[in-house]
């Protein structure tokens, strides 16, 4: 290396060192930020009470009855045990297996590496569908339980555009009281910063609880569900349940969850696993098309020869001394048999009646 670059090298490593503006961290998240789009959505739980009552060879069967609105089937959880079932709905006509199947090929439980079981691509559940289960119990080990679908609304779809963010937790302190009839209402502090909530902790392990939106009045679900279904139980094997996709707040905004203690738990806390948007590139917009940008105009290899101006003839679009009522300029490029690219320049001018023409732009245009 040239002794001009060794010094110029060491000048730029003492000077950063002695910075105190700089830092290993500040280098790193400068490198990661940058403007992205994350897709978030609202999601939704729905439960199918499965009405077991330990006995072996028990058949009993399931019914969800479908709501308004389309529904994304993306993950399941129970507290069932393991009976099996055939899944059928409404949407499509279809039955999910040719016999009844393991639970568990659906569903995960708190106590699996996957609380959540996601299903290898997400089931449509068109509004107002029936979802049925037939379930049936080989061991007699099973009581009354719940499936409950993890899924998202389509219709409630946004983009949000991201320019910076940091990673943040946002904790609930639930301060569950009382016994299993007890409820309670709890509230997170707002944040300054739009957030994007991704999964769940919770250190309650027997709470039924109900996630709304504060700005929205928007509910995770209908009704309290076992709160395993929404977050991961601290000392399990998965701590965490991840989400399907993440879900957006706004600035300024609160995060409610209704409870009904279980049992006899005090306290508790359910936090959720978010990140911060320190700098937004905008606020969250519905998706909108991508609009195809034109290519842009290379010099050709070979390029075309100008010709002198030619007399315009009268045409449906209108006369010589007629302004057509638009100009689009649009490069088109041609791949020749050597590799290389010609790039001609066209003319699109629309007329009065609706017309066209199209032509190649001239040197003196």
């Amino acid at each position: 290396m040239p002794l001009d670059d060794i010094v110029s090298v060491q000048r730029r490593t003492s000077n950063r060192a002695f910075d105190p503006r700089y830092s290993r961290a500040r280098e790193l998240h400068s490198r990661s930020d940058g403007e992205r789009r994350v897709r978030a959505s609202l999601p939704f739980w729905f439960p199918m009470s499965v009405p077991f009552s330990s006995q072996v060879g028990q058949n009993v069967s399931a019914t969800f009855e479908g709501k308004n609105f389309d529904l994304e089937m993306r993950a399941a959880w129970t507290d069932l045990v393991a009976p099996r079932v055939v899944f059928s709905d409404t949407s499509y006509g279809l039955i999910w297996s040719n016999e009844q199947a393991p639970l568990l090929a659906y569903a995960g439980q708190k106590e699996l590496t996957h609380p959540l079981k996601y299903l290898r691509r997400p089931y449509l559940l068109l509004a107002n569908s029936m979802l049925r289960g037939n379930f049936i119990d080989d061991s007699g080990a099973e009581v009354a339980g719940k499936v409950i679908w993890a899924c998202e609304r389509p219709d409630k779809e946004v983009v949000v555009k991201v320019t910076a963010s940091r990673e943040w937790e946002w904790v609930i302190d639930l301060g569950l009281t009382g016994g299993p009839t007890s409820t309670g209402r709890a509230k997170t502090q707002p944040v300054a910063e739009d957030i994007l909530i991704y999964g769940a902790i919770s250190t309650s392990s027997g709470a039924l609880v109900r996630i709304l939106d504060d700005a929205t009045n928007e509910g995770w679900s209908d009704d309290k569900l076992p709160v395993g279904a929404f977050a991961g139980i601290q000392g399990e094997i998965s701590p965490v349940v991840w989400y399907p996709e993440p879900y957006y707040v706004k600035r300024n905004t609160s995060m409610i969850i209704e409870w009904q203690n279980s049992g006899s738990e005090t306290g508790k806390f359910f936090t959720f696993i978010c990140e911060r948007i320190i700098r937004a590139g905008s606020q969250a917009d519905t998706p909108t098309p991508v609009t195809p940008v034109s290519p842009t105009p290379v010099n050709p290899v070979n390029p075309v020869t100008p010709q002198p101006p030619v007399q315009q003839q009268p045409q449906p679009g209108g006369y010589p001394n007629q302004s057509p009522v638009a100009v689009a300029v649009i490069p088109v490029g041609t791949q020749m048999t050597d590799g290389s690219v010609t790039t001609e320049v066209m003319i699109v001018e629309v007329w009065a009646d609706g017309s066209r023409t199209i032509r190649p732009r001239q040197p003196w245009e």
